[in-house]
């Protein structure tokens, strides 16, 4: 069953959902990997080393312990941001991108409830 994730949220003008931060899952994204930084109900923060400045609707595969699961969202914003590495004299720069879920399939439903725990149905 596909549920939009607009109306599983509620009204986001108004509410936002709590975000949980998450284990280092990897995600792949717009042709590029990077790490799933947290998750709400209604969407996730997730690093990856290029900009995704655009409001188009992309897949979004999140490798968890029980295989890959795709979601679709759209992007909310994109901002560069420096990554300190240990013993390095320089430091390298990725992107953090917020992201917002359009639609979920179960598999997807299901991955979010697990991240998320209690949290799931809690706003902030």
């Amino acid at each position: 069953m596909n549920i939009s994730a607009q109306a599983l949220a509620g009204n986001s003008a108004q509410r936002r959902s709590v975000r949980v931060a998450t284990p280092p899952l990897w995600v792949h994204i717009a042709g590029s990997q990077g790490r799933l930084l947290n998750v709400s109900a209604s969407g996730a923060l997730v690093q990856i080393q290029r900009d995704l400045n655009t409001p188009e609707v992309w897949p979004l595969v999140i490798d968890d312990d029980t295989g890959p699961v795709e979601l679709h969202v759209r992007v909310v914003r994109s901002r560069l941001v420096s990554i300190r590495l240990p013993h390095a004299a320089w430091r390298r720069q990725e992107f953090a991108v917020a992201v917002a879920f359009t639609v979920l399939h179960d598999r997807g439903r299901a991955l979010l409830q697990k991240l998320c725990r209690s949290a799931y149905t809690e706003f902030e």
